[in-house]
């Protein structure tokens, strides 16, 4: 009796210290299924996509123009106020960071090259809006950099061309490959090239007024890309254009879907 008492009493620890050391792997239920902590970089490139090419607002260019003009009062859009534009493009720039760090996880080049070239962009439209921004320090809060400084347009634009150079040079190497998530291109690598290296072209051109700096090297750059068309392909047609697609649905309308009706009172054409 005295046996089975004690046999028992064993059996019952053994059976509570399985239970307990069951208990106690909480590490398995630290990941919510419902909230996965890694994904594909395909899922976050459409909405890099919209960001960057669909950002145009033709009614607040044709005021910036003269070519519409309001007729009741002074409203922001006519004129270069302090609220026109701003450094919003660095929340695209920390989404293109999310899926560059995806890409490298998952091993795809593309998607790197990709989402640098929509950082490149957001630090171009920005500089060219602003003047000095942080570029070289922008970032990086993960290494505790919270403070970045500010840099002048000829490091950032210096760096941009810089940049588009290696994304064409991994887009180049990486024609074969499929690219999910393309709602502007359908997954044509070429067309990104063409893209990328159109639009170092146009930096360089709008640079032109600072050709005979030699730290920027302005001319030889324009002629590395006209030279070799194999290596550099630009645009060739107009099916090349980045034509960010619309349709009749809430959300996915042209920016200036009925807006006539909206200022008909007090817009002039």
């Amino acid at each position: 009796m005295k046996k089975l008492y004690i046999y028992t009493k064993m059996a019952f620890i053994a059976l509570l210290m399985v239970i307990v050391s069951q208990a106690c792997d909480f590490g398995k239920y630290q990941d919510d299924p419902n909230k996965p902590s890694q994904g594909s970089p395909a899922l976050l490139l459409p909405t890099l996509i919209a960001n960057t090419f669909n950002n145009g607002n033709a009614t607040t260019w044709c005021f910036t123009g003269q070519l519409l003009f309001y007729t009741e009062r002074v409203e922001s859009d006519q004129y270069w106020g302090w609220t026109t534009t701003g450094l919003g493009g660095y929340g695209t720039i920390r989404q293109a960071v999310l899926m560059e760090e995806e890409a490298e996880k998952t091993e795809q080049p593309a998607y790197v090259a990709l989402a640098n070239l929509f950082k490149q962009l957001q630090f171009y439209y920005m500089t060219r809006d602003v003047g000095s921004i942080p570029y070289v320090e922008a970032m990086k809060a993960k290494e505790q950099l919270f403070k970045p400084k500010y840099d002048d347009q000829k490091t950032i634009f210096k760096n941009i061309l810089k940049e588009l150079e290696s994304v064409n040079l991994i887009l180049s190497n990486n024609k074969s490959v499929s690219i999910d998530g393309d709602i502007l291109y359908n997954g044509d690598i070429l067309k990104w090239q063409k893209l990328t290296n159109s639009y170092r072209l146009k930096i360089l051109m709008e640079l032109s007024i600072k050709e005979d700096d030699s730290d920027m090297n302005i001319k030889q750059e324009c002629t590395n890309v006209f030279s070799d068309p194999g290596k550099y392909p630009v645009f060739t047609r107009n099916t090349d254009m980045p034509r960010f697609k619309y349709y009749d649905q809430d959300g996915n309308r042209y920016p200036t879907y009925d807006r006539t009706t909206t200022y008909a009172k007090h817009v002039q054409i």
